[in-house]
């Protein structure tokens, strides 16, 4: 199931993109860091998944409304419950 991440959003109308370094721990045999960036695509908000440690069964989308666009996260059942932990950087319009 696709669920918001809470607090992960990006306001396109001051910002062009967020970088995310992740850390995803998956059960107690997965963890994965990498990178996702949540980008303002003409106004549209979109998720983009660059290289991960080791594979993680997390899907990465965005939703937009109006100029806000928000971070989504859907874990498959495979690996079990985890945690997705986030840092941000923001790159200004």
């Amino acid at each position: 199931m696709e669920t918001n991440l809470i607090g992960e959003t990006l306001d396109m109308s001051l910002y062009s993109s967020a970088r995310y370094e992740c850390e995803i721990i998956r059960g107690t045999t997965v963890i994965a860091n990498g990178h996702v960036w949540l980008e303002n695509l003409n106004g549209v908000g979109r998720a983009r998944v660059g290289v991960f440690s080791q594979s993680h069964g997390v899907t990465f989308t965005a939703s937009t409304s109006g100029t806000v666009a928000q971070l989504r996260a859907a874990a498959s059942s495979g690996a079990g419950a985890g945690t997705i932990k986030l840092t941000r950087r923001l790159v200004p319009a």
